[in-house]
């Protein structure tokens, strides 16, 4: 059962691709506005695409429908899209990623999307009573070079510098992240935090599943891991990140890893599992506008899962200590989730 004042319960939302954000009808309007020719037929075709049963067709809708984000306004409205939303969800904070690397594959100015991001996120605690942080993701499957030069031109917009960039992430893990070692070690030079997708492609007969998530922590030593999920298959790897002081969070989106393949069902999710081994856990929607929001997320997860109470306040109490938000900010939330009293 769903208790009935969840909404109240104050949550973060870590792992949220602002790409994977844009509903069906938003990029379509966005791409007639930039004469941009999507490679489905209608609206209706793409609507469909979005309801993709692997991650091979997912990747594919979500490459096409990235590239439609031209100028300032459309960032700032792709990200006033997802904010305007976050607080009826429970979502008080959200730290979002977005790949540069759509615009300078092209050939054109990536600071672009952080000028209209900015925009956006200078307005939204005021707007929508929701603080946001932003995450500069690379394609691991694309030049660390590339990201290296990204990186030092984001400088002017990092945290350090009165910016909403507070972290570098990589994602598509298809091969080891070996080149981007030197742009992890600069951005921490930077003052900033790093995280990674790792442990989420079941890579069919490799016998070291876990090998992208020890990677992420011995090589990019990364603040949090995003997925993480095929950990479960490495029984040594379970025990150090148990063992681990600190202890290093793990961002999984359930729906998400049933929709692209990775489990059968949400039932078969290790997501409880983890909780009940103590590990830091959070449950985010990934990219909401394909799979599902944060709110549905969670909810098929409390249906599913058999999630009680302790473990919905967990849930909670993860996702802001896992957040870079200051610590008196997290504490403050912390605090609140502590007295939350459930309703039936």
């Amino acid at each position: 059962m769903i208790e009935s004042n969840i909404r109240y319960l104050p949550f973060a939302e870590l792992h949220i691709h602002l790409e994977g954000s844009l509903q069906p009808e938003f990029a379509w309007h966005i791409a007639k506005k930039n004469n941009i020719k999507l490679p489905f037929e209608s609206l209706d075709a793409l609507r469909q695409a979005y309801r993709c049963s692997d991650q091979d067709e997912f990747f594919k809708t979500f490459l096409s429908v990235g590239n439609v984000l031209r100028t300032e306004e459309d960032y700032e409205d792709a990200a006033n899209e997802y904010l305007s939303k976050a607080l009826s969800q429970g979502l008080h904070h959200v730290e979002m990623s977005f790949c540069p690397q759509f615009l300078s594959e092209r050939g054109d100015d990536w600071q672009t999307a952080i000028r209209g991001l900015t925009n956006a996120l200078n307005n939204c605690e005021k707007q929508y009573s929701v603080t946001c942080f932003l995450i500069l993701e690379f394609n691991r499957s694309l030049s660390a070079e590339s990201a290296g030069k990204i990186l030092e031109e984001s400088i002017p917009y990092t945290k350090k510098n009165g910016g909403w960039i507070y972290a570098i992430g990589l994602y598509v893990e298809v091969v080891p992240a070996v080149g981007f070692y030197e742009v992890y070690e600069r951005a921490r030079e930077l003052g900033l935090y790093c995280v990674a997708h790792a442990g989420h492609d079941d890579l069919g007969n490799v016998p070291d599943p876990g090998r992208f998530v020890i990677e992420a922590i011995d090589k990019l030593k990364v603040n949090r891991i995003d997925h993480g999920v095929q950990c479960m298959k490495d029984p040594e790897l379970i025990k150090r990140l148990c063992n681990m002081n600190p202890k290093i969070a793990m961002n999984t989106c359930p729906v998400s890893n049933v929709l692209c393949g990775l489990f059968p069902s949400i039932c078969d999710h290790p997501l409880k599992k983890l909780l009940n081994m103590d590990l830091i856990v959070t449950c985010n929607s990934d990219d909401p506008a394909y799979f599902c929001c944060f709110k549905d997320t969670l909810d098929a997860c409390i249906k599913n899962l058999s999630l009680n109470q302790d473990d919905l306040r967990r849930l909670a109490i993860n996702s802001f200590e896992a957040s870079f938000l200051p610590d008196e900010k997290k504490q403050a939330y912390i605090k609140e989730i502590l007295v939350f009293q459930f309703t039936n």
